[in-house]
């Protein structure tokens, strides 16, 4: 049962991350993770497998309460305040906590996006970049965190340095028709209108659903 737990919660991650139907992943994860916590409430593996998915249901108090508990038992595994981190509202407190992940993995790429995004919700933005930079500093080809910084620009109104960045997420990941999108967008703003409707008829043409809502 913790095992196919925790095979179900990854299952729905990895769809969740790639844009595809996920729900059914994370039920089935907290499904057999409540029979084998019935078994055995104190196994780790149960433990993990359903703070993940009870993250992924946005049911962060559930979460939280688990994660805690996770914590006080092994204060130093990262997993355990990462998650602790995810389900927590508090912004200095996520900020805290996101911290001590870094010092315990100082080459978690992942580690610095979500302090970056942590940061950027609360819109400190000096912070968000610094903590971008630091993770491209990790991984300069992750078209993921350019295309984060693109965002941040544009909410900026720093329109040639989010074109920029989105520029450079495409380089790394040019089949992304969501960064495309994002890259027509920001072109028409800027008033180059002929670049901004080749690329979304390109996108329109493999991806309608996505590309119409963004037409201008």
């Amino acid at each position: 049962y913790a095992a196919l737990a925790q095979t179900y919660a990854e299952w729905g991650y990895l769809r969740q991350f790639q844009g595809e139907n996920f729900e059914f992943y994370y039920e089935k994860a907290l499904s057999y993770s409540t029979q084998a916590m019935t078994l055995n409430a104190d196994l780790l593996e149960v433990q993990k497998a359903r703070v993940l998915a009870l993250l992924r249901k946005q049911r962060k108090e559930e979460a939280k309460q688990i994660a805690e508990a996770l914590v006080n038992r092994s204060p130093n595994d990262m997993e355990n305040v990462i998650f602790l981190a995810l389900a927590t509202e508090e912004y200095e407190e996520q900020v805290r906590l996101f911290d001590k992940v870094n010092l315990l993995n100082p080459k978690l790429v992942w580690g610095r996006i979500y302090l970056g995004d942590i940061h950027n919700a609360q819109e400190n933005f000096s912070e968000a970049i610094y903590e971008y930079e630091n993770s491209l500093r990790l991984n300069s080809h992750y078209a993921p965190v350019y295309s984060r910084l693109g965002l941040l620009y544009a909410q900026k109104n720093s329109w040639g340095q989010a074109q920029e960045y989105f520029e450079k997420a495409l380089k790394y990941d040019a089949q992304n028709s969501l960064y495309q999108v994002y890259h027509a967008r920001i072109l028409g703003i800027k008033g180059q209108t002929s670049q901004a409707e080749q690329l979304l008829k390109k996108v329109t043409s493999e991806m309608p659903s996505l590309a119409l809502g963004y037409l201008y």
